[in-house]
């Protein structure tokens, strides 16, 4: 009878075993072929060079004097009208609030007429910019295509947005010279829009890769 038993039982177990050998095959074979398929489908252009980056707000002192008190200090979030610094008989206030990205932290020190005592931005008008060479990719770049980028801070953490703005006109100065064409390279600013909520500690001008996906 045990023989008998073995004997049936046998079968089943080398069904067992080829069962579990195919899934260990077939299975990562599977997601490779699909991995590929998915990848073949998107064309990503990727740009190293960006920056976060918002229109920034200075704050001058208008007559000058004597640093007397400061009542914030960088990444402070103020809301309109709050006091920022008081030089002499000035009072500094932000106009229309924002995130404090600089300021002078030597109180008792000399202001000059006209000189910055702080710098602020709008936190919703942060953008990733990135720096694109005309021949580069460009014709293929187009608003509302999807991109995500990563931040030298947060390693290789990915952040995802959307192609907001493209600026048609080269930047000053932003010109490379392409021997190979004997011409001028224009390079252009490729603004990519993004829930701030994305980023724990978003800070002025931190450097940036981009990846857009450039997709017909």
């Amino acid at each position: 009878m045990e023989t008998t038993q073995t004997e049936h039982s046998k079968p089943v177990q080398d069904k067992k075993q080829l069962l579990t050998l195919l899934v260990a095959v077939v299975v990562p074979l599977l997601l490779t072929i699909g991995g590929v398929w998915w990848w073949s489908g998107h064309t990503l252009l990727a740009i190293e060079k960006a920056q976060l980056i918002a229109p920034v707000s200075s704050i001058n002192a208008r007559a000058g004097g004597t640093l007397d008190k400061l009542y914030v200090q960088n990444g402070d979030i103020v809301s309109s009208n709050a006091p920022l610094a008081l030089v002499g008989n000035e009072l500094l206030k932000a106009e229309d609030g924002g995130m404090v990205i600089s300021i002078r932290e030597d109180e008792g020190g000399m202001v000059k007429p006209g000189e910055t005592v702080a710098k602020l931005v709008q936190p919703s008008a942060f953008r990733i910019v990135a720096r694109l060479e005309e021949n580069k990719g460009l014709e293929d770049v187009r608003v509302g295509q999807p991109a995500f980028f990563t931040l030298d801070t947060y390693g290789g953490t990915k952040f995802y947005g959307v192609v907001d703005e493209i600026r048609p006109i080269s930047n000053e100065g932003s010109i490379a010279f392409s021997i190979s064409e004997k011409r001028e390279t224009k390079i252009f600013d490729v603004f990519i829009r993004f829930d701030l909520a994305q980023i724990p500690e978003p800070r002025q001008g931190l450097s940036a890769k981009v990846w857009i996906d450039t997709r017909p």
